[in-house]
């Protein structure tokens, strides 16, 4: 199935509210789920050799592997280019972040990643994400990575997509929010469920995926699970 016929589908809710597609082929939305075991896995859609490798580890600098993209594993380390403003003054000349830069803002007092995989065209993402500015704000110890995995038509989002995304809600000036697309499909293989939005939280002292959350639709329910999760944390 492509993305312009998966478009069409209708949107219902799972797994506390939140729009799902049907797989094709055994893919689902071009996505693999967190069964992946490692790093040297190819991603979807990509030949073999194009799988990321880390470039270096160590305690100060990012988590050595093993890594996977289950729960109870270590995220790797890649880069992403964010999208909105705060962030993009947090990147290098390159425009460029990697996810070893959000690791060195547990020095910062940082204590957790949320991880969050969005659509354009998917409703229940529509009422989780005007909260995130509130939330943000209301706990500045977490940084929010936002992944813009597709548009309106079901086609993934380039980062001009992604900036547009961004600035429908306000984000450019909001501390610890980080926007950006996934051209390589590296954030969406740790979607354990083939569902929008998508929302998993790491804990940020050695980057281990500790639990996941589906739509998050009212300002209790998402501070209700970032309070959960922060209780996880070490």
């Amino acid at each position: 199935m492509n993305f312009r016929l998966f478009a069409l589908l209708a949107c219902f809710p799972v797994l506390m509210f939140s729009c799902q597609d049907e797989p094709a082929n055994g893919d689902v939305a071009g996505l693999h789920t967190a069964s992946l075991p490692a790093v040297t896995t190819p991603y979807p859609r990509q030949a073999p050799d194009s799988a990321w490798t880390p470039e270096r580890c160590s305690i100060d600098w990012y988590p050595c592997p093993p890594v996977g993209t289950g729960r109870y594993q270590t995220m790797e380390d890649f880069p992403f280019f964010p999208v909105n403003d705060w962030a993009k003054d947090q990147a290098d000349e390159q425009g460029m972040l990697y996810m070893h830069d959000l690791y060195q803002m547990r020095a910062e007092g940082k204590k957790m990643i949320m991880l969050s995989v969005t659509a354009g065209w998917c409703s229940v993402c529509r009422s989780q994400f005007p909260n995130l500015s509130t939330i943000a704000t209301m706990y500045p110890d977490v940084a929010f990575l936002i992944i813009v995995a597709q548009d309106t038509a079901g086609e993934a989002s380039d980062l001009a997509y992604a900036k547009v995304y961004s600035d429908g809600y306000n984000w450019d000036d909001d501390a610890n929010i980080f926007v950006t697309n996934d051209s390589n499909f590296l954030f969406e293989r740790y979607m354990n469920i083939a569902a929008y939005p998508f929302n998993a939280f790491i804990d940020i002292s050695n980057m281990e995926i500790i639990s996941y959350e589906s739509g998050l639709t009212s300002l209790t329910i998402y501070s209700d699970a970032i309070q959960s999760a922060l209780s996880k944390v070490k």
